[in-house]
């Protein structure tokens, strides 16, 4: 019944959820580049 629930849950947000990571993923490469520089510096 958990498991159902938390399937529940994640598949209608699985679409949501892509567009998240996906915006995260950028940002996360992004201030990874900046601190890249900054320690080069």
């Amino acid at each position: 019944m958990r498991i159902f629930k938390m399937d529940y849950i994640y598949f209608p947000n699985l679409i949501h959820m892509r567009y998240t990571v996906g915006r995260y993923f950028v940002v996360f490469s992004t201030i990874a580049g900046i601190s890249a520089l900054l320690y080069k510096v």
